[in-house]
């Protein structure tokens, strides 16, 4: 018997429910054509409910090895999923949701790489402004630290050749540069 489930919280609460009850106190198991989204995140830490998450890819093989089920529609795909269920289950993964102590590093994990993304994104700009306003800056092998101590005190590059050079020498040292043979050459 095939069913029509609204995609809404409320509906899926009752959906469940209705199923639960049927299988009077056992699980019941749900297959679906994806391994993450709403759907799945409202399926996911239900008692007695046991996902079933597979691959579009998987589905779709599964379909190419009957010849009888026609083209790519809802129907013959929910069809084709219930029957993979009832067929496979033994040989299914079965959805595990980590523990919190996961998702949460897993969510500090995402945050990291978003940041980094933006340090990177912002370095290239600001490397970008300097080749075409400061290329100066860019020619010094200096740290990053310097090279932005440099840029806050002398924003103009026609203000840094005129920088006293006994201030230059004193930014320098304190960047990390206490070779004079070197702080003079890049003065």
């Amino acid at each position: 018997m095939q069913e029509t489930v609204a995609q809404t919280p409320q509906a899926i609460d009752q959906w469940i429910a209705q199923k639960l009850k049927q299988a009077n106190g056992g699980a019941i198991g749900i297959i679906v054509e994806q391994a993450h989204g709403p759907l799945v995140n409202a399926l996911m830490f239900r008692d007695k409910v046991l996902l079933f998450p597979i691959n579009p890819k998987q589905l779709s093989s599964y379909r190419d090895s009957y010849t009888n089920a026609g083209g790519k529609t809802d129907q013959g795909d929910a069809w084709l999923l219930a029957r993979m269920l009832v067929e496979r289950r033994t040989l299914l993964k079965c959805f595990k949701p980590n523990d919190e102590l996961t998702r949460t590093i897993d969510q500090l994990s995402r945050t990291r790489r978003q940041l980094v993304d933006e340090n990177t994104k912002l370095g290239n700009k600001l490397t970008a402004r300097l080749k075409a306003c400061y290329p100066l800056l860019l020619s010094l092998r200096i740290s990053q630290s310097l090279r932005l101590e440099l840029l806050r005190r002398w924003p103009d590059p026609r203000k840094i050749k005129r920088a006293r050079k006994d201030i230059l020498h004193k930014v320098l040292t304190a960047g990390g540069i206490r070779n004079e043979p070197q702080r003079t050459a890049m003065i």
